[in-house]
């Protein structure tokens, strides 16, 4: 079990960021797929317009890299994902609703589960996951590796501007709300409200990248058409899941939700 452990960790060290610059413009850069092997989080933020929860990660002594968060339903024993593709073509979000295990999958088969994570609605809830041991790569982690991980692409990225690169990312997607009339549309922007600069846009499957530098926390802008523009405060090298709150009469909002909830 060892040996093939170690192989399935060589698979997924040959996936990596690739950029390719596109025709005569130098500022349209196509990303196949994020390199996951270098990203390791230390906060993953799930938000929908009625809940927020925020996940504290443990440290990887082995920096493999973070591969996914999955969802295991207490009831029925089914994995679930933040997303479901349809037809090869488009990214939708999964409202989670009721008890969950959530696992937190590094890309060397290795760990952590928390249980029973609760999921409803008007819920402001922090899970600390850095108590938790790190559980070995075993037959059931192989097989999760074998499912699609967090960064996953669907067809070619894009993003039209030169991205700095650092150790230090904050990535994610952005969906317009499902009850809003322009669900196919993509969400247009997330960006750093200090900059006022529009980038770095979604990309056509909603995925985003920031990169930072010093910052401990930063203050993202997050759109899409038929939206408001949305606040958000996030820590640096952290995930998010992020879903639009459906028009309303305010401008621009900050993400709120009921009184934080802390579970261990």
């Amino acid at each position: 079990m060892k040996s093939y452990c170690l192989l399935v960790t060589m698979i997924f060290v040959s996936f990596t960021t690739k950029e390719i610059i596109i025709g005569q413009n130098p500022d349209k850069i196509l990303v196949s797929d994020a390199d996951s092997l270098n990203w390791h989080p230390e906060t993953f933020y799930i938000v929908y317009p009625d809940m927020k929860m925020t996940f504290n990660l443990s440290y990887e002594s082995d920096r493999s890299g973070v591969a996914n968060l999955l969802f295991i339903d207490k009831d029925t024993g089914g994995i679930h994902f933040l997303d479901t593709i349809v037809n090869s073509i488009e990214r939708r979000f999964n409202q989670l609703s009721g008890k969950y295990d959530v696992v937190l999958l590094y890309n060397n088969g290795k760990y952590i589960r928390h249980k029973d994570v609760l999921f409803e609605k008007n819920i402001n809830a922090e899970v600390d996951m850095n108590y938790l041991n790190v559980q070995p790569c075993d037959s059931v982690s192989l097989h999760w590796l074998t499912l699609r991980a967090f960064t996953d692409a669907i067809g070619d990225r894009v993003f039209w501007n030169k991205r700095a690169v650092s150790e230090k990312k904050i990535r994610g997607y952005v969906f317009p709300d499902c009850s809003c009339p322009a669900l196919h549309s993509g969400a247009g922007i997330a960006r750093e409200i200090t900059k006022k600069n529009g980038l770095p846009s979604c990309t056509d499957d909603r995925y985003f990248e920031v990169d930072v530098d010093k910052e401990t926390y930063l203050t993202l802008e997050f759109y899409g058409p038929g939206h408001n523009f949305e606040k958000f405060h996030a820590k640096i090298n952290s995930g998010i899941f992020y879903v639009l709150t459906g028009p309303s009469s305010e401008q621009t909002k900050n993400v709120t939700t009921g009184p934080l909830k802390r579970n261990q």
